[in-house]
């Protein structure tokens, strides 16, 4: 059975793969509440991935 957004897990982990291949990922946002809150959120992830930003 797939899941409500079809190929969706396929292309999280082609994104995840693609990230982790990366020398370093450039991350930006809006400064606004959502977009710093949604940066931090991003910049932990890539911190626990061990990805260079």
């Amino acid at each position: 059975m797939a899941g409500p957004v079809p190929d969706l897990e396929d292309r999280a982990v082609a994104c995840a793969q693609r990230l982790c291949a990366a020398d370093r990922v450039l991350l930006a946002s809006h400064i606004d509440a959502d977009g710093l809150t949604s940066a931090a959120i991003a910049t932990r992830a890539l911190e626990r991935a061990a990805i260079r930003t």
